[in-house]
């Protein structure tokens, strides 16, 4: 089935649950086509929708409600204290039992074993901090503004920045080369712009997507540029992957093997590609912002605007509340491959809308 009209029924799908229709009566009958489990599009290699088992079964492959994402620890958050400014970003320290956060003024929020190197707090910026990344050794990291401003902090290099050109748009997120001894900084156009030991493989400049991160290969010879809408552009080495549907993508990780990703959207929907684990979506009270992985490649972490932390599927209580399920009270999900049979029950629906 072509993208489009993947989109289309996504599209049509959340109208209904967005009116409450299936609450009112608009459900879908044949179990094969509709199964008890998530409402998360997953792709196999070839970008093509997996077989996912037989009906009736719970054959996502996800943990259910309050059980963690893979091996991501919660080492604690920023959730319901004040903040001066909303977190824009995170990085996992070398072990995977700590990580950062980073505000739009620089400030930083150090759990779990994350040591704190310093901060941009207390500096009047040019422009607003918009990502960070941390070095191998986890001494130290980088942050990144929008007008491709560096700021250095512990053992992290200053390799050069785009803080002193004028860009056509500014820059979404930084990722640091596997040696550390360079970045790579990404535009909101897919433009890349590269430093120290960071090469140069080609930007998506032109493709009409909406950048949200750039994820490094295995080798550092290649990267990935993730867009809003789900697309992901190879470069370099980077192993060409499937797109996902997302429509609000606001993170990305790709995994260790370089045969896969997770893509965060802000309501903390996880869409996971190829070899990536795949988990659930999050309570999220806030939008999400930025995603880690842990560095097994087993897990990840996501955090939101209001510093809240998540590494626990959700129930159902944050932003998917409005979710309908099952007679087992599990969220229905659809596969956007096959071809959704419904009828509908005029009971309870809001009068003139069914004729």
């Amino acid at each position: 089935m072509g993208g489009l009209a993947q989109r289309g029924i996504a599209a049509a799908i959340a109208a209904v649950l967005g009116a409450g229709l299936l609450a009112a009566g608009v459900l879908p009958v044949a179990a094969d086509e509709v199964l008890p489990g998530a409402l998360v599009h997953h792709l196999d290699d070839h970008g093509t929708a997996a077989d996912d088992g037989d009906a009736g079964e719970d054959v996502t492959g996800q943990a259910a409600a309050g059980e963690p994402f893979g091996d991501a620890v919660d080492a604690g958050s920023m959730r319901g204290r004040p903040l001066a400014q909303p977190v824009v970003g995170m990085a996992s320290t070398r072990t995977g039992r700590g990580y950062w956060l980073v505000a739009r003024d620089g400030g930083i929020f150090s759990f779990g074993d994350a040591v704190f190197h310093g901060s941009t707090g207390a500096i009047r910026l040019n422009q607003p901090i918009v990502g960070m990344s941390a070095t191998p050794s986890g001494g130290g990291y980088w942050f990144v503004a929008a007008d491709g401003g560096v700021f250095t902090f512990g053992d992290a290099v200053f390799r050069g920045s785009t803080g002193n050109l004028r860009l056509a748009k500014p820059i979404v997120s930084m990722t640091a080369t596997p040696s550390g001894r360079g970045y790579w900084l990404v535009a909101s156009d897919g433009g890349v712009f590269a430093f120290g030991d960071a090469g140069f493989h080609g930007s998506a400049v032109g493709t009409g997507i909406r950048a949200v991160g750039l994820q490094v290969s295995p080798t550092g010879r290649g990267y990935w540029i993730a867009g809003a809408d789900g697309r992901v552009f190879a470069y370099g080495d980077a192993r060409p992957l499937p797109p996902t549907m997302a429509q609000r993508g606001t993170a990305f990780a790709a995994t260790p093997s370089g045969s896969g990703y997770w893509l965060a959207t802000t309501d903390g929907v996880v869409q996971a590609v190829g070899d990536a684990g795949r988990f659930g979506p999050a309570d999220a009270s806030a939008p999400v912002v930025g995603m880690a992985r842990t560095p097994s490649g087993k897990g990840y972490w996501l955090v939101a605007a209001d510093g809240a932390v998540m590494t626990r599927v959700g129930d159902g209580g944050g932003a998917y509340g409005f979710l309908a399920t099952d007679r087992n009270g599990r969220p229905m999900r659809f596969d956007t491959c096959r071809p959704v049979r419904y009828v509908i029950n005029p009971a309870g629906a809001p009068a003139g809308l069914i004729t």
